[in-house]
């Protein structure tokens, strides 16, 4: 592994609707039109190193450019690679 992000405690938009009692003891209720929601999981970090490529590239750097400036800029943190602080989370 290269490197890590947060991925809990990210809000994030969410779809409109009543959580399931089957997957939650106590169901969220999330009004429209507009829902927002606390999410976690490595499905809301992966995202995030890549929009920071994303972002980089789109400021003219190569690909390869941009994910070493990420990588300089992380912090060491064994068996993770480097921590990268690119969105606020919990």
């Amino acid at each position: 592994m290269d490197c890590s992000t947060v991925g809990e405690g990210i809000l994030a938009p969410c779809v409109q609707g009543r959580e399931s009692p089957a997957v939650d003891w106590d169901p969220d209720v999330f009004p429209g039109p507009d829902p927002w929601a606390l999410w976690s999981g490595t499905s809301f970090a992966a995202p995030q190193v890549t929009g920071a490529v994303a972002r980089l590239c789109g400021a003219g750097r190569s690909p390869r450019q941009a994910v070493g400036e990420l990588l300089r800029l992380g912090r060491p943190l064994p068996d993770y690679g480097k921590a990268l602080r690119l969105l606020p989370g919990t």
